[in-house]
Protein backbone atom coordinates (compact mmCIF):
# COMPACT_ATOMS: atom_id res chain seq x y z
CA UNK A 1 0.00 0.00 0.00
CA UNK A 2 2.90 2.33 0.72
CA UNK A 3 4.28 1.63 -2.73
CA UNK A 4 0.99 2.53 -4.36
CA UNK A 5 0.88 5.81 -2.40
CA UNK A 6 4.32 6.73 -3.69
CA UNK A 7 3.23 6.10 -7.25
CA UNK A 8 0.08 8.22 -6.74
CA UNK A 9 2.15 11.05 -5.29
CA UNK A 10 4.42 11.12 -8.35
CA UNK A 11 1.60 10.89 -10.83
CA UNK A 12 0.38 14.42 -11.94
CA UNK A 13 -3.22 15.45 -11.76
CA UNK A 14 -5.18 14.37 -14.86
CA UNK A 15 -5.76 18.01 -15.99
CA UNK A 16 -2.11 18.94 -15.60
CA UNK A 17 -0.80 15.82 -17.29
CA UNK A 18 -0.78 17.38 -20.80
CA UNK A 19 0.74 20.74 -19.76
CA UNK A 20 4.48 20.89 -20.13
CA UNK A 21 5.84 24.28 -19.14
CA UNK A 22 9.32 24.93 -20.32
CA UNK A 23 11.47 27.84 -19.28
CA UNK A 24 11.09 29.34 -22.77
CA UNK A 25 7.30 29.53 -22.55
CA UNK A 26 7.40 30.96 -19.04
CA UNK A 27 9.87 33.62 -20.23
CA UNK A 28 7.67 34.46 -23.26
CA UNK A 29 4.59 34.79 -21.04
CA UNK A 30 6.48 37.08 -18.66
CA UNK A 31 7.66 39.25 -21.58
CA UNK A 32 4.08 39.43 -22.92
CA UNK A 33 2.66 40.50 -19.55
CA UNK A 34 5.46 43.04 -19.12
CA UNK A 35 4.79 44.42 -22.62
CA UNK A 36 1.08 44.85 -21.87
CA UNK A 37 1.84 46.58 -18.59
CA UNK A 38 4.34 48.94 -20.23
CA UNK A 39 2.33 49.70 -23.39
CA UNK A 40 -1.16 50.08 -21.92
CA UNK A 41 -0.64 53.64 -20.53
CA UNK A 42 0.87 54.71 -23.84
CA UNK A 43 -2.04 53.27 -25.82
CA UNK A 44 -4.51 54.88 -23.42
CA UNK A 45 -2.80 58.25 -23.85
CA UNK A 46 -2.83 57.83 -27.64
CA UNK A 47 -6.57 57.09 -27.70
CA UNK A 48 -7.29 60.03 -25.39
CA UNK A 49 -5.29 62.39 -27.57
CA UNK A 50 -7.03 61.15 -30.71
CA UNK A 51 -10.40 61.89 -29.09
CA UNK A 52 -9.20 65.38 -28.14
CA UNK A 53 -7.97 65.99 -31.68
CA UNK A 54 -11.33 64.92 -33.10
CA UNK A 55 -13.19 67.24 -30.69
CA UNK A 56 -10.91 70.16 -31.56
CA UNK A 57 -11.33 69.53 -35.29
CA UNK A 58 -15.09 69.58 -34.81
CA UNK A 59 -14.83 72.86 -32.88
CA UNK A 60 -12.63 74.35 -35.59
CA UNK A 61 -15.17 73.32 -38.21
CA UNK A 62 -17.97 75.03 -36.28
CA UNK A 63 -15.91 78.18 -35.85
CA UNK A 64 -15.00 78.13 -39.54
CA UNK A 65 -18.70 77.98 -40.42
CA UNK A 66 -19.38 80.91 -38.07
CA UNK A 67 -16.50 82.86 -39.63
CA UNK A 68 -17.82 82.20 -43.14
CA UNK A 69 -21.28 83.39 -42.08
CA UNK A 70 -19.82 86.55 -40.56
CA UNK A 71 -17.76 87.26 -43.68
CA UNK A 72 -20.84 86.81 -45.88
CA UNK A 73 -22.78 89.20 -43.62
CA UNK A 74 -19.94 91.76 -43.84
CA UNK A 75 -19.89 91.41 -47.63
CA UNK A 76 -23.64 92.11 -47.73
CA UNK A 77 -23.09 95.38 -45.87
CA UNK A 78 -20.88 96.56 -48.76
CA UNK A 79 -23.91 96.52 -51.06
CA UNK A 80 -25.70 99.93 -50.97
CA UNK A 81 -29.12 98.42 -51.68
CA UNK A 82 -28.76 96.07 -48.69
CA UNK A 83 -27.77 98.98 -46.43
CA UNK A 84 -30.75 100.98 -47.73
CA UNK A 85 -33.19 98.11 -47.08
CA UNK A 86 -31.82 97.48 -43.59
CA UNK A 87 -32.08 101.20 -42.77
CA UNK A 88 -35.71 101.17 -43.90
CA UNK A 89 -36.61 98.05 -41.90
CA UNK A 90 -34.61 98.57 -38.72
CA UNK A 91 -34.48 102.35 -38.37
CA UNK A 92 -37.62 103.32 -40.34
CA UNK A 93 -35.64 105.61 -42.63
CA UNK A 94 -37.35 106.99 -45.76
CA UNK A 95 -35.91 108.57 -48.87
CA UNK A 96 -36.46 112.30 -49.38
CA UNK A 97 -39.92 112.96 -50.82
CA UNK A 98 -41.39 109.66 -49.56
CA UNK A 99 -44.12 109.42 -46.95
CA UNK A 100 -43.84 106.70 -44.34
CA UNK A 101 -46.85 105.14 -42.68
CA UNK A 102 -46.38 103.08 -39.54
CA UNK A 103 -49.30 100.84 -38.62
CA UNK A 104 -49.22 100.33 -34.88
CA UNK A 105 -52.15 97.97 -34.36
CA UNK A 106 -52.09 95.75 -37.44
CA UNK A 107 -53.14 92.50 -35.74
CA UNK A 108 -56.51 91.01 -36.63
CA UNK A 109 -59.25 91.57 -34.08
CA UNK A 110 -59.35 87.88 -33.02
CA UNK A 111 -55.63 87.71 -32.17
CA UNK A 112 -55.59 90.81 -29.99
CA UNK A 113 -54.92 90.20 -26.33
CA UNK A 114 -58.15 90.18 -24.36
CA UNK A 115 -60.33 89.95 -27.47
CA UNK A 116 -62.65 87.49 -25.74
CA UNK A 117 -63.16 89.67 -22.64
CA UNK A 118 -66.62 91.12 -22.11
CA UNK A 119 -67.00 94.87 -21.86
CA UNK A 120 -69.60 96.26 -19.48
CA UNK A 121 -72.11 98.61 -20.98
CA UNK A 122 -73.13 100.42 -17.78
CA UNK A 123 -70.82 102.99 -16.24
CA UNK A 124 -70.23 102.94 -12.51
CA UNK A 125 -69.81 106.13 -10.59
CA UNK A 126 -67.40 106.43 -7.70
CA UNK A 127 -68.86 106.94 -4.25
CA UNK A 128 -66.91 109.68 -2.55
CA UNK A 129 -64.19 112.11 -3.35
CA UNK A 130 -61.05 110.86 -5.15
CA UNK A 131 -58.77 112.68 -2.70
CA UNK A 132 -60.34 111.03 0.34
CA UNK A 133 -60.18 107.65 -1.38
CA UNK A 134 -56.48 108.21 -2.11
CA UNK A 135 -55.82 109.26 1.50
CA UNK A 136 -57.65 106.21 2.84
CA UNK A 137 -55.62 103.97 0.50
CA UNK A 138 -52.32 105.46 1.69
CA UNK A 139 -53.31 105.11 5.35
CA UNK A 140 -54.47 101.52 4.91
CA UNK A 141 -51.25 100.64 3.03
CA UNK A 142 -49.17 102.05 5.88
CA UNK A 143 -51.00 99.98 8.48
CA UNK A 144 -49.80 96.39 8.50
CA UNK A 145 -51.22 93.66 10.60
CA UNK A 146 -48.70 91.32 12.24
CA UNK A 147 -45.67 92.53 10.34
CA UNK A 148 -42.64 93.60 12.32
CA UNK A 149 -40.68 96.73 11.31
CA UNK A 150 -37.28 96.15 9.82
Amino acid sequence: MAASRGRDARRPHPLLRDIHASAFWVLMLAILVLGVVILSPTVHLYVTQQNQIAALRSAVGGEQHRLDTTRAQAARWNDPSYVRSEARERLYFVMPGETSFLVIDDLPHATKRGAGAKVQKNVQTAKGDWASTLFASVVSAGVTSGASPR
